[in-house]
């Protein structure tokens, strides 16, 4: 995301799993991701900016990681509760 230009750098949240927190939305992308502290994310939302043309997302997509999108949000997540059927991003949902 720092790649793209800062007009263009989608605005994020997350959602900490002990305690349930929702932080607000945020698009400084520099300090939150050099911390760590990963662990405890439940799901990480993302919004607006260039992430849903195909060429960010294709790059979301190549991580593998879980998630769906919804509209122009696209939610990645950390952990699901037991028995939660998710899949791996896949282009066909950009729709």
């Amino acid at each position: 995301m720092l790649e793209l230009p800062v007009e263009d750098r989608p605005h994020f949240r997350s959602k900490f799993l002990p305690n349930g927190y929702i932080h607000h939305w945020d698009q400084e992308w520099f300090d939150h991701f050099r911390l760590g502290g990963y662990r405890g994310i439940e799901w990480f939302e993302l919004r607006g900016g260039a992430l849903l043309t195909p060429e960010v997302f294709a790059q979301i997509v190549n991580i593998q990681v879980v998630g769906e999108v919804h509209d122009d949000t696209l939610r990645l997540y950390g952990y699901v509760k037991c028995g939660t059927v998710c899949e791996k991003l896949k282009m066909k949902a950009l729709g």
